[in-house]
């Protein structure tokens, strides 16, 4: 995968884990933090270099934290609140340990086959 691919790949999964925080119903901290997860150990695990990966991590971030007011503005009537910046961190927080620890578990399982 080359690099504008991979940006595009991991800003999308963190828009995409951004809205999660907004959808009606199954919206909320608790699906956004799951998303986060999900989307860091399926970025974890893609075979990439460590350059591309270290960059796979920013653009996550960025997209996540882009993302978060403009899914609010979109998704709810209230737009995204006053605390949008505290809950993308937490989603960052939890989006980026999940990557790392998928990656060194990645690397870990293979070096030892």
């Amino acid at each position: 995968m080359d690099n504008r691919q991979w940006i595009a790949t991991t800003a999308t999964g963190g828009l995409i884990a951004s809205a999660f925080l907004y959808f009606p119903f199954i919206g909320g901290i608790y699906a956004l933090l799951i998303a986060c997860v999900l989307q860091g150990i399926y970025i974890g695990w893609q075979h990439v270099l460590a350059p591309q990966f270290r960059m796979g991590i920013l653009s996550f971030s960025t997209g996540a934290f882009v993302g978060m007011p403009i899914m609010g503005l979109l998704l709810s009537r209230t737009g995204p609140g006053n605390l949008w910046g505290m809950m993308a961190m937490f989603g960052i927080s939890v989006g980026v340990i999940s990557m790392v620890a998928t990656r060194l578990i990645r690397n870990w399982r293979s070096k030892s086959n």
